[in-house]
């Protein structure tokens, strides 16, 4: 039995066959040919692998462009981000991806970019060169802003290094060809400016060889820390530079110290202070020394070592001569106790007041401006007054001793009649008196003294003398029958002391005795 067709079938069989054809014409009625060209002017949009497009070219799929694509407005990805979407890649069997502005401004934007280099391939963000003698384009990174604004981070997982101006970096980050530095106002290198460099300086520092290291820039007055090399030798350098005047001079000064806390209140502690003039001062700010502590009695204005050693040769002095009346300087100056007023620390202590040294001694006093206050004073200077002064009255010593030996020497002569005759007295009645050593001697607290008198006589008395001739004590003798006198000698000082024995207004005797302690 042949089938049949009904009136229905036969015309969906028909517009089934007409459709296409109708919808290719209609299609290509929206094109239109110029040469070579193709192109559509109509507002509709035209769609690959989606019915319904939403943009001029709505591809749902990969698409693959054998060579340059051109926009002059955005690439938009839509819908979620995976290993296999929203990438613009290069396989690893093409050439390096370029992603180029050649004029204006290219624009990668997003809550994340990410660009991402095949296994063995390179990512290369390039300005354009100028190619009519201007400025190159330039490249610009910036992180997003809001109420914790966004950071720029370079990474390299751990294992690479991050090269600027060279495409073989040594360590995590390399920097050839010039200086890292941080501008607050005008320009990096700008001597008006206010900079900091990682680098060599990029304006002219002192003469004297080349320098590297960090350099902080204000106004043309620097402060430098870090290599300096002439050449021959390199030497690591702090300094504080200040080049506002025609030629570069030194700083004002120099100020090392320690910073406590944050922000609006921190606070900066100087500790140590060095002065264009080379003076260096220890908790100390204006130094007038070439090394000043501050004026506190104890340990915080002290120094200590193991010894100081004085700048002395001869070979820098002129017009050397021996100090004359050393003891009497000495016997001018004032050796006094004191305390130290609170604000210079407090504590008690021996020394000098240097205003009153000043008089006796004005080379070894430091005088303020006025001539009046002293600053202070050196007590090492008065170490060769005392050696003079020393030897002076070592000198008037020996005289006065030769004086005295003398002295005695002519008392032994003049008595030495009246000791022999003592000596007969002692062995018969009547006869002359006799003076015997004291003992013990030398002594230490008491000694006895013995003597003889003469069965008649109407005085007798014994005398204690020092070396100098003066009397020190007189022992009268009323009973004649006595024959000894004990001495105490608590109420003499140690030393050397003579005694003689007086009958009837003629010495008999003079011995020696020793008191020691």
């Amino acid at each position: 039995m042949k089938p049949s067709f009904t009136f229905c079938q036969a015309t969906r069989s028909i517009a089934a066959l007409l459709l296409p054809v109708v919808i290719s014409t209609n299609a290509a009625a929206q094109w239109s040919f110029s040469g070579t060209n193709i192109f559509n002017t109509n507002s509709g949009n035209v769609g690959i692998g989606i019915s319904t497009p939403a943009f001029k070219l709505d591809v749902n799929g990969p698409m693959k462009i054998r060579s340059s694509l051109q926009m002059q407005s955005g690439i938009f990805f839509d819908g979620p981000f995976s290993n296999s979407g929203k990438r613009i890649l290069s396989l690893p069997s093409s050439n390096d991806l370029e992603v180029l502005s050649a004029s204006g401004t290219l624009t990668l934007g997003g809550s994340t970019v990410r660009i991402i280099s095949g296994e063995f391939g390179n990512i290369n963000i390039i300005g354009a060169n100028a190619s009519d003698g201007d400025n190159g384009s330039s490249v610009t990174i910036n992180s997003g802003t809001g109420l914790i604004p966004g950071n720029i981070l370079l990474s390299t997982n751990g294992a690479g290094n991050v090269g600027i101006g060279t495409t073989n970096p040594a360590v995590k980050l390399q920097v050839n060809g010039g200086n890292v530095g941080q501008v607050s106002s005008g320009n990096l290198g700008d001597p008006a400016a206010k900079w900091s460099a990682l680098g060599q300086p990029p304006t002219a520092f002192p003469t004297g060889g080349a320098y590297y290291g960090l350099f902080s820039n204000w106004a043309q007055q620097n402060f430098i820390t870090g290599l300096l090399d002439n050449g021959t030798k390199k030497d690591g350098v702090i300094a504080w530079q200040d080049q506002t005047s025609a030629s570069p001079t030194v700083g004002t000064s120099l100020r090392i110290g320690f910073i406590n806390g944050f922000g609006a209140s921190a606070v900066f502690s100087e500790r140590v202070t060095i002065l264009a003039n080379g003076n260096v001062g220890v908790a100390t700010t204006t130094p007038v020394y070439r090394i000043e502590l501050p004026n506190i009695a104890g340990i915080t204005g002290q120094g200590r070592a193991n010894a100081w050693v004085t700048y002395s040769s001869g070979r820098w002095k002129d017009n050397v001569k021996t100090l004359e009346k050393a003891s009497e300087k000495i016997m001018a100056l004032r050796g006094v106790e004191y305390d130290w007023k609170k604000e210079n620390g407090g504590g008690h202590a021996l020394g000098f007041v240097a205003e009153e040294a000043g008089k006796v001694l004005p080379e070894a006093v430091t005088w303020e401006a006025d001539g009046k206050s002293a600053l202070g004073m050196n007590y090492d200077a008065v170490i060769p007054v005392l050696v003079e002064a020393f030897k002076e009255l070592s000198r008037e010593k020996d005289a006065k001793i030769k004086a005295l030996e003398e002295r005695l020497a002519q008392l032994e002569k003049t008595s030495s009649n009246a000791r022999t005759g003592a000596l007969g007295a002692a062995s018969s009645p009547g006869a002359s008196a006799v003076l015997r050593q004291n003992r013990p001697n030398p002594f230490h607290e008491k000694t006895v003294i013995e003597y003889a008198l003469p069965e008649s006589f109407t005085q007798a008395a014994l005398f204690i003398y020092d070396l100098q001739g003066k009397q020190l004590g007189r022992f009268d003798i009323a009973d004649k029958r006595s024959q000894r006198v004990e001495l105490d000698g608590n109420t003499l000082a140690a030393g050397l002391y003579l005694y003689s024995l007086v009958v009837d207004g003629k010495v008999v005797d003079t011995k020696q005795m020793v008191l020691t302690r």
